[in-house]
């Protein structure tokens, strides 16, 4: 009888004849090769599994989507885990990463995006989309600014002193009423003073010519100061502008005599 072995697991087999049947040794080489070779597929709820321990074992639990679990001959294995755990989100305008876990997504799984706060990156929402879909560069209420391929945008026309002024509105402006006049700041009008880095200052309440000037809106005060000793001009500052009058401010590093000139203008329609 002549001996061979099978292709695929490599058990001894042999051909047909008269001779006696093979051996207990060489029967029980067989088995215990087989023992070795050959993995058990079973299933059932993952309840009904049966406790690890014979190794080389593979257990399909059907109440588990089907996942399959290898017994090590110490524990049961997931084989290709998958879902079973919450996606980690995306990251906005941030790098990739393979990560570290050994789950695989689902097919059919989803990454929540949150919307944008001030403060963290995210989706737009369909209300702002909307908002940036309808900008253009002509006037159009609740709509945003756009500027058009020359840079420039159109509003409307102001109506409160708050809002933004078109070149019409500007170009109809005009003088209303207009005043000018000087004083002179003596040596005794100058304070000394510790906060000023001049170390010297002095005040001018000027009043202008009642009944021209009615209100503060449109209202352009400037002013200027010259002194001869030493020979130079000073910016004046203008505080507590109001429909009549306003206050002049002069710092300087010497207490000499200071002659201002100053002009008042009330714009409007």
């Amino acid at each position: 009888m002549a001996e061979e072995t099978t292709p695929r697991l490599g058990l001894d087999r042999y051909t047909s004849g008269s001779d006696p049947h093979p051996s207990r040794q060489k029967f029980n080489q067989s088995r215990d090769l087989m023992e070795q070779l050959i993995a058990v597929a079973e299933q059932g709820t993952l309840a009904g599994r049966p406790p690890a321990g014979r190794g080389g074992a593979f257990y399909c639990a059907t109440d588990q989507a089907n996942r399959v679990y290898f017994d090590t001959g110490t524990e049961w294995v997931e084989v290709a885990p998958r879902g079973g755990v919450t996606p980690s989100g995306v990251a906005v305008a941030g790098s990739s990463n393979e990560g570290t876990s050994n789950r695989s997504a689902r097919a059919d799984h989803t990454h929540a995006l949150p919307l944008a706060t001030l403060n963290t990156p995210g989706a737009m929402s369909a209300a702002d989309k909307v908002k940036l879909d309808d900008a253009v560069s002509i006037s159009t209420p609740s709509s945003l600014m756009l500027r058009d391929a020359n840079g420039r945008a159109s509003v409307s026309g102001p109506t409160s002193s708050w809002h933004i002024a078109t070149k019409g509105y500007v170009d109809g402006l005009r003088i209303i009423a207009a005043a000018h006049g000087s004083f002179s700041i003596m040596t005794a009008d100058w304070t000394a003073i510790t906060s000023d880095f001049y170390g010297y200052r002095a005040l001018r309440t000027v009043t202008f010519p009642s009944g021209r000037f009615s209100t503060a809106t449109g209202l352009i005060v400037h002013g200027g100061a010259y002194t001869n000793s030493p020979d130079r001009y000073s910016p004046v500052t203008v505080s507590g502008l109001i429909s009549s009058q306003c206050t002049f401010a002069l710092a300087s590093t010497h207490d000499a005599a200071v002659s201002v000139r100053w002009s008042a203008f009330l714009i409007g329609e």
